[in-house]
Parts: C-alpha cells; structure tokens; sequence
C-alpha cells in the first residue's frame, strides 16, 4: 500500500509524544496533552488505512506478519536487554518477566502492549467492516448502529476502568481485553473519517483552522491542569472524550499542513522500532545528565512542581528530550528496517532477494 504522507507524520507526532511520556521529565502538563493522542492516534490511523480486501485467514496472517511478530520480538529484546544491561533494579526474574509478557495483563510487564491490543483490536474489526461493507444500501444504517454501539461501550469501559462512578478500579484481562471496545471505538472513528468525512474536513482545514485547534487542545488539557481540576466522575467521562476529540482533531489538522520530508516520514513509517527501542536511549541520557549536570538537570526533573517557570521548563525538555531520540535512533532503526524486515511487520526476506 502506498504510504500516506499525512499519516506519517501523524504517527511521528504520537510517537514523539510516547516518548516524551516516558522521559524523566514527565510532568502534569505532557501527560495531559499526550493523553489525547498518543496512543489512541495509533487505533485512529490504523482504522483509516484499513481495507477490506481478504478472507479472514489471509487478512490474519497479515496481522500477525505486521503486527505479533514484531511485538514478540521487540517485547522480547526489551525483557532480555533488561537484564543485560539495565540502569534499574527489576524485581521480576527472566522468566517470570517473559511469561508476564505473554499474558499481556496490564501494567504487570507488558512490554510493547498496544502493539498487542492494536493485534487483537483488528480481529474484531475484520468482522464489523465486513459487516457493514457486504451490503452498500445498508451501508450507512449499519455505520450508524455500529458507531452509537461502540461509543456506549467505550463510555462504559472508560466508566469502569478510569473513573469512580463504577467500581473504581482497573479491570486487567489477558491482552488487553479491558480495552476491546475502546480500541474498535477509535479504528471504527479512523475508517469513517476517511470513507464518509476527510473531505470535507480538507476543505475547512485552513492555517486558521489548525491553530484554533492546537489553541483549544492546549487551553482544554493545560488549563485544567494549572486549575488542579481533577476528573473521577462523569465529568471525567466528558473530559475524556472531549479533549480526545479535540486532540485528534488537532493532531490530523497539522499533519495535513505539514508537506513532505524524510525525517518525520522515516519515525512515522518506523514507530515500532522507536517504541521498542526509546526506553534504552532515554534511560542514558537521563543517567549521564543526572550524574554529570549537577543540580540544574536534578531539579528540572524533581523540581518542576514549585513553580510555574519549572514545570513549563521540564515540560519543554521531555519534548525536546524525544526529539533528540528520535535523531539518535535513525540509524539502528534503518539497519533494522533493511535487514531485519521482520521486526518492522514487512515479513522474512525470501532466498535469492
């Protein structure tokens, strides 16, 4: 399939953002923006690439080229590197690490997880774009079922899982079930986005329009965040679903004013690699700055709450921090892309090629 200029630097935007969550600099006010999204970017996209053109079994080992077998491997280098090389203590054994690894149970060492939940994700939706495809007079009827269907479920689980108004507290299943409805929610939005909406979104997508967006992202999740408003009711549940929007919208909007250019096209067709291997990176350069940088660097990454000045500075460095990665990482990630297509979805090289 012919790569989507747009798409790319979508996904660069969610994976520096990914990375930026996982500096030592995270702060209230990353977090928050991230939240809107990273991650979910990911669904997103993957719902607007999707084409319905195989058997299941064939669309399955698809998956599991694209998808399962680079999450093994990179899931795997990152438990075994660990172990090898490690600038923490793990309080899990080798063992007990890979077997936590595939159970895929969240937060209980689930290396490269929504990798994992995106690989499960698609299953379901082989079946509801089949399903809403195999009839175009019912096409549209079905879209609609399937998006209110979809959106009460992720409400619920978001109910469930986030917030105090039912139960309180995480529901943990085996890959990443507990986020099923969530996941096919945001893909089901990426499909429609492309077959029934991105044209007219194209026409208002103006250099006003992008900025308006990007000014209401950062007055929705900042401003919440200097208030000290905290979400655990059904306010968190529109919060939630308000600032996401909001986000993605955002996030869509750049990336379509953005032209061309191999830098963020290279991360975006990679992000795999840079999410298997970031962790390692970040992990130096914030035990070389700590040990060598003195107390300005300790608190910027300690710090940051006494005051504004230092909590907007952590926040800029964790950006800046991911950016700085994501440079440093171009070469392994193009020695992997070229030598190791497996480990990027792109298959085994076959004898003779």
């Amino acid at each position: 399939m012919k790569r989507i200029t747009w798409v790319d630097n979508f996904k660069f935007f969610c994976i520096i953002a990914v990375m930026a969550e996982h500096t030592a600099m995270l702060t209230g006010l990353t977090d928050a923006l991230n939240t809107t999204f990273y991650v979910i970017g990911f669904f997103f996209a993957s719902g607007y690439v999707y084409t319905h053109r195989d058997g299941f079994w064939a669309f399955f080992k698809r998956k599991v080229t694209q998808l399962y077998i680079p999450w093994l491997f990179f899931s795997l280098f990152i438990i075994i590197t660990a172990r090898i090389v490690s600038f923490g203590n793990h309080e899990a054994s080798l063992w007990q690490a890979i077997g936590d690894n595939f159970l895929q149970i969240r937060y209980r060492g689930d290396e490269m997880w929504f990798v994992a939940a995106l690989f499960i994700c698609y299953i379901p939706m082989y079946f509801l774009i089949k399903w809403i495809e195999i009839d175009e007079n019912k096409k549209k009827p079905r879209v609609i079922v399937s998006f209110i269907a979809l959106l009460l479920l992720a409400i619920l689980d978001y109910l469930l899982t986030e917030t105090t108004v039912i139960g309180g507290k995480w529901h943990q299943y085996p890959w990443h079930l507990e986020y099923l409805f969530s996941g096919l929610f945001l893909m089901l939005n990426g499909y429609l986005f492309r077959h029934f909406y991105e044209e007219k979104f194209d026409k208002i997508n103006t250099p006003v329009f992008t900025v308006v967006a990007l000014l209401a992202l950062f007055a929705i999740t900042w401003g919440t965040q200097l208030a000290h408003h905290t979400q655990q009711g059904l306010d968190g549940v529109l919060y939630r679903f308000v600032s996401c929007t909001v986000g993605i919208t955002a996030m869509v909007s750049l990336s379509k004013r953005i032209p061309y250019n191999r830098y963020m096209s290279f991360v975006g067709r990679n992000t795999i690699t840079y999410y298997g291997l970031h962790g390692k990176v970040e992990s130096l350069i914030h035990n070389l700055l700590y040990n060598y940088a003195g107390q300005t660097y300790r608190a910027i990454c300690w710090s940051f709450t006494d005051s504004t000045g230092l909590l907007l500075g952590a926040t800029a460095c964790s950006y800046l921090t991911a950016l700085v990665v994501s440079v440093i990482l171009i070469i392994p990630a193009w020695l992997i892309e070229k030598y190791l297509p497996f480990a990027v979805g792109k298959g085994f090289k076959k004898k003779g090629k």
